[in-house]
């Protein structure tokens, strides 16, 4: 998706068999007709050569798969290997031969469906080449074919008249199905690892002797491009004449071996060798993407003694440091902490592996680091001393740097005074505060906002995630965008214990606010870790079929599953049919627990009544959650009272008209949902990316401005003001990695000058730090005054979008048309 929206054309991706279902599952938040897609699948398991997935004048790629050995798939082998014959696998519909890589179903043609024009035609029941046939058909309909004109967009969310006319010019019986349940995925899905080598450099060019053989000068480039000449004088002149011996190729190897079961495959493979298809390669190196024990297993280690004097780069994440990637963010975190330590944790982060690695004396084997430039060619002498491995792409981090100065006895905080400042309002306004006494509405709920963005995520707001912890109950995800794992442990931190010690659960910790290089693995137990935040997961609810809104969850639900100890209570996942059919399909690739109701079961959200029962003696507290709305009157009476109302607040102010053909939000219009509904606390989220470090409020804070005035008017009159201008709630902005107890969210309104002035004395910072502003692989987000095009990156093309609440499904009565919203 991102590539699509930073202009490439064209991609060709290559993977393991059950890469074409694996995209096919993601058909409606992932269609980009404007994208040029070739799948190309890796080739089933034999002795015979592979045919490169790559080859040009720079680089020739060869992809090896790997499987499984069922009968080790257990432990690790304490004892010397015995090298085995790999046996031929049987022929089945799911394996072609080696040297056939291709796109799968490009050779196919789709076999006779009669029922395809019938309504009851069930891709489900597709089998063999058919089910292939059908992906692929899938996967043509979501991108257009390489080197060929975009297709017509069909933008049904943007205007649905139009879409519809361009529908019907598209003949395609079997487009009305395409929304149906995926064939299932049956086949073999090895690991794939890779051969990458490089071009072989000419040797140089003797001026001295073409000239003592008389050849002409326009005849030279032929001898450099590898052709034999005859000069004037009858002399034939071959390149090894007046060539230098040329520099061989370079090699390397990345080694994917996910577990211990995939060993045997490994050792007995005559694949891995660049040398095989290349005779004049030189292995520089190996990059080695292992699982757990794969490292410490001797039939593994006697394998890569095979290849002494080269480096081996080890990526395993119980082997490797956790540095920080985004320092500026983090810089802000780290500077917001001492204003207000409890809200503004500092992220968890380690420099350093969690523990050593195997001893390798007659090796050189070291932790895979991020962000360096490794040179293979021409490869550097050994003799000139310089590390082709180790050379920084970044500038030195700046986050140490910033921990460097605020160590030091001579540090001065130049946002001292404003934070005092800050913090002397808090501290005069607590008596008087809305929530200070209010323990009965939930003020010991926290709420992390793990991302506040919208639409793709950038250096300051991941996209959406909210995590609220209930004390002494679990903890509830509201949506899951990409990358949540990573905000999860970024929070809170990594435990490869896999502790299943109840009192780690983060709603029965005291979350501390400390983080230094020695605790940030987790092993501090005042800190909840990010597998104590798995455990304790009672609830997931997914607003929409919006990327990014879900597509985090399928790690979440992996990473759950694979704990152990088990879990010992499901997790309930709320979500409309698309985004549950996509996770459905996505478990035939790997098992998340979504079939086992041991682990998961699963609500459609159409099913749920999200009316909050007010005389319910059990429900003390309530939560709305907006999910991407309009202003909605049904969102307002579902939710009326509310602890908590979390909201959209997507655009500016001054973009009413946009937010309004967006169907989203403005900053002033969820305050005034949540002084309507009479929301004791108002969190505004879901930024536009335009606004990646402080939403512009404008009109949000006169909204507060003008309910405050006439309370106070009316608190002096003798007539009682209408109900919608008494109610004043707290209005805090959300902010990545920001925890907020519900009975504190008053304060983010006092903090707001000494943050905003944070970001700006940041931004002063920043200048050499290595990262570009507000950008995510290289995208720039839009500044403010830019007209957009399209603010998301993963609008959802189908026809039926989810309405999240039943309280919100359909046209609201205030005339808005609601997308989804929800009370919990």
């Amino acid at each position: 998706m991102s590539l699509a929206d930073m202009g490439v054309r064209d991609l060709t991706v290559c993977g393991p068999s059950g890469l074409s279902h694996y995209i096919a599952s993601a058909r409606l938040h992932l269609r980009r007709t404007q994208l040029g897609v070739k799948i190309l699948e890796s080739p089933s398991l034999s002795d015979e050569s592979l045919t490169p997935i790559l080859n040009d004048e720079n680089l020739t790629i060869y992809a090896i798969p790997l499987s499984v050995n069922e009968t080790r798939q257990d432990s690790p082998s304490s004892t010397g290997s015995s090298k085995r014959k790999r046996s031929k696998s049987p022929p089945t519909h799911a394996k072609r031969r080696s040297g056939d890589l291709r796109s799968e179903g490009t050779q196919q043609q789709l076999l006779s469906m009669p029922d395809m024009d019938s309504f009851r035609f069930l891709p489900s029941s597709l089998t063999g080449s058919n089910a292939s046939s059908w992906r692929q058909r899938i996967v043509d309909w979501m991108f257009r074919p390489l080197n060929q004109p975009p297709k017509p967009t069909l933008t049904l969310e943007e205007n649905e008249v139009d879409a519809q006319a361009l529908s019907s010019q598209i003949s395609d019986p079997g487009k009305q199905h395409y929304t149906k349940r995926l064939p299932s995925f049956t086949g073999e899905s090895p690991a794939l690892s890779y051969i990458v080598i490089g071009p072989e450099t000419r040797g140089k060019f003797d001026v001295r002797k073409a000239d003592e053989l008389g050849v002409p000068k326009p005849m030279r480039s032929r001898l450099t491009k590898g052709q034999s000449i005859v000069t004037p004088d009858g002399v034939t002149v071959t390149p090894d004449m007046v060539l230098s011996q040329a520099t061989p190729p370079s090699a390397f190897m990345f080694v994917h071996c996910p577990s211990v079961a995939y060993i045997d495959d490994l050792v007995s493979s005559d694949a891995l060798h660049p040398q095989k298809y290349n005779p004049s390669a030189e292995l520089r190196l190996i990059i080695h993407r292992v699982g757990e024990g794969v490292l410490e297993d001797s039939r593994y280690q006697e394998w890569m003694r095979q290849y002494p004097g080269i480096r081996h780069l080890v990526a395993a994440e119980p082997l490797s440091s956790n540095p920080l990637v985004f320092t500026g963010s983090a810089n802000v975190q780290l500077r917001l902490s001492q204003l207000d330590p409890e809200v503004f944790r500092v992220p968890r982060y380690s420099n350093q592996a969690p523990r050593l690695q195997p001893d390798f004396p007659d090796l050189d084997v070291r932790p895979l680091e991020s962000d360096v430039d490794i040179r293979m060619q021409p490869f550097p002498d050994p003799a000139s001393g310089t590390d082709p491995f180790s050379a920084p792409i970044l500038p030195e981090n700046t986050y140490a740097q910033t921990i460097s100065e605020m160590d030091s006895p001579d540090y001065i905080n130049p946002l001292a005074e404003e934070y005092a400042k800050a913090q002397e309002s808090v501290r005069v306004n607590t008596p008087q505060s809305p929530s200070a006494s209010a323990q009965s509405h939930g003020s010991d709920v926290v709420i992390t906002t793990l991302g506040t963005g919208s639409a793709m995520p950038s250096k300051y707001r991941n996209v959406s995630s909210n995590l609220v912890q209930i004390p002494k109950w679990g903890t509830v995800l509201l949506d899951c965008g990409e990358g949540t794992w990573g905000q999860v442990c970024r929070h809170f931190g990594i435990e490869h214990a896999n502790s299943a010690d109840p009192s780690l659960s983060p709603t029965n910790l005291l979350l501390t606010s400390g983080n230094t290089e020695n605790n940030s693995t987790g092993n501090d137990s005042t800190w909840a870790h990010a597998t104590a935040v798995l455990r304790d997961l009672k609830c997931v609810f997914i607003s929409h079929a919006h990327a990014d809104h879900h597509l985090g969850l399928a790690k979440i639900l992996a990473r759950r599953r694979a704990l152990q100890p088990a879990v010992s209570e499901p997790l309930y996942l709320i979500a409309s049919r698309y985004s549950i059919q996509h996770l459905y399909e996505y478990n035939e690739l790997e098992d998340m627990g979504i079939n086992d109701p041991r682990y998961v079961r699963v609500i459609d959200a159409f099913h749920i009544d999200w009316q909050a029962d007010k005389a319910d003696p059990r429900i003390q507290q309530s939560a709305g959650y907006s999910g991407d709305t309009m202003p909605c009157t049904n969102l307002v009476d579902a939710g009326w009272g509310a602890t908590v109302l979390i909201h959209e607040a997507t655009m500016a102010d001054d973009q009413a008209d946009l937010a309004l053909a967006k169907a989203h939000s403005t900053c002033g219009q969820a305050i005034e949902v949540g002084r309507r509904m009479e929301a004791k606390n108002i969190l505004l989220t879901h930024f536009s990316q335009r606004y990646p470090k402080m939403p512009e409020l404008d009109k949000g804070e006169s909204v507060l401005n003008e309910a405050f005035e006439r309370q106070n008017t009316a608190e002096n009159s003798d007539d009682s003001p209408p109900a919608d201008a008494r109610h004043r709630a707290p209005v805090a902005i959300a902010f990545d990695h920001a925890s907020f107890k519900i009975g504190s969210l008053w304060k983010i309104e006092k903090y707001m000058n000494a943050i905003a002035k944070t970001f700006v004395e940041q931004e002063g910072s920043e200048p050499g730090n290595g990262e570009a502003d507000d950008t995510v692989a290289g995208l720039a987000t839009e500044p403010p005054s830019s007209p957009v095009k399209k603010e998301k990156r993963n609008e959802m093309k189908g026809k039926e979008k989810q309405k999240a609440a039943v309280a919100a499904v359909g046209n609201a009565p205030d005339g808005s048309n609601v997308k989804e919203s929800s009370t919990i």
